[in-house]
């Protein structure tokens, strides 16, 4: 009964070490990886813009309740854009584009190359009710 335990206790103990051993490693790797925060506040953005800056301002800005405005302005919709709000897509494709098509519909089972034409940033039909 005694060899279990003294057996036991020396897997625990060593479990115990090497979890030690990594979150010393850790600990370690997290402090010299990240820049310190007088770096942080000499960087600037590729707009020239102070980056500590930026965020104070977005911090600020959620301290007030108002959400910050995004980084990306969407474009006004463009009825004539392949998927704009949600509709389908079919173009008229020359045999090589035909043939692209079902080649990546044969190996993906999804039309990769229709959808590579279709926008990102395309609007869809919002069809939530009114409150």
């Amino acid at each position: 009964m005694r060899g279990r335990c003294s057996r036991k206790l020396g897997v625990l103990a060593k479990a115990g070490l090497l979890l030690w051993v990594l979150w010393l490693g850790y600990i370690l790797l997290a402090g010299s990886s990240f820049p310190s925060s007088s770096t942080v506040e000499e960087e600037e953005d590729e707009e020239g813009r102070n980056v500590r800056a930026k965020q104070r301002s977005l911090d600020e800005a959620a301290a007030d309740g108002q959400l910050a405005r995004p980084f990306y302005n969407k474009p006004a919709p463009d009825s004539n854009a392949l998927g704009e709000w949600g509709r389908a897509t079919h173009l008229n494709l020359s045999p090589e584009e035909k043939k692209l098509e079902q080649d990546s519909v044969e190996r993906y089972a999804i039309n990769i190359y229709v959808s590579d034409k279709i926008s990102l940033h395309r609007h869809i039909q919002d069809h939530r009710m009114n409150e």
